[in-house]
């Protein structure tokens, strides 16, 4: 799932080679064709839709469903998907620690290789300063947009489940497996380490029970 900037519409795949766009309350306004394959993963912008699927085949459409562009992705198992903010190109993270940028012609632009251990998810910073994977290991690497690693983030003690930049560029946040999540203060391209802003720590038994979070995923 993924969900439009604009917040008026969303995108689902699924296993049964479908995918569609919604609306924010419920309603199905488009059913993209059969891809012939299992949709892994999906992303949107405020024009276009991409959809990634197993047979390695990257599918660009409209919201009215047209298709746009078909290509060949990369031989690696994608993780996670996203549209850089300038519309134009997408980000992946990669089963081989990498992360790849290319463009909707489906051309690789830029390369991101980490040092750890399974991405599994990225992010751009809202003005494109930098970009971000976090990791299995519980890491955050945050690179330039030449692709060189300008910092890591420690500071979960299993994976990271989601990071991402907030809109006004001051933080990033970060989920991880631990139940933790964290605000890193972000400042012209670098994040505070060694000080958090704020960890939100894990909930026990009963706060879980009083806010019904469901901790399974």
């Amino acid at each position: 799932l993924a969900i439009a900037p604009d917040g008026r519409s969303f995108v689902t795949g699924s296993a049964d080679h479908t995918a569609i766009l919604w609306s924010l309350q419920g309603q199905d306004l488009v059913h993209l064709p059969d891809h012939g394959s299992k949709i892994s993963e999906v992303a949107i912008s405020d024009t276009f839709a991409l959809t990634a699927c197993e047979d390695k085949y990257i599918r660009l459409w409209d919201h009215h469903g047209k298709p746009i562009n078909k290509f060949k992705g990369p031989e690696q198992e994608i993780e996670c998907l996203i549209f850089h903010p300038d519309g134009n190109h997408f980000l992946m993270g990669l089963s081989n620690n990498t992360a790849a940028l290319w463009s909707l012609e489906g051309q690789e632009q830029q390369v991101y290789t980490t040092q750890s251990d399974g991405i599994v998810t990225v992010s751009v910073a809202p003005d494109a300063s930098s970009i971000l994977t976090g990791s299995r290991d519980g890491t955050i690497t945050i690179f330039n947009p030449q692709g060189f690693p300008i910092q890591t983030l420690n500071g979960h003690e299993m994976g990271v489940i989601h990071a991402a930049y907030m809109p006004n560029n001051n933080y990033i946040m970060s989920w991880g497996r631990d139940h933790i999540c964290k605000k890193w203060p972000y400042f012209l391209g670098q994040a505070k380490t060694g000080a958090l802003w704020k960890t939100i720590p894990q909930l026990d038994e009963e706060q879980r029970q009083r806010y019904k979070v469901d901790w399974k995923y």
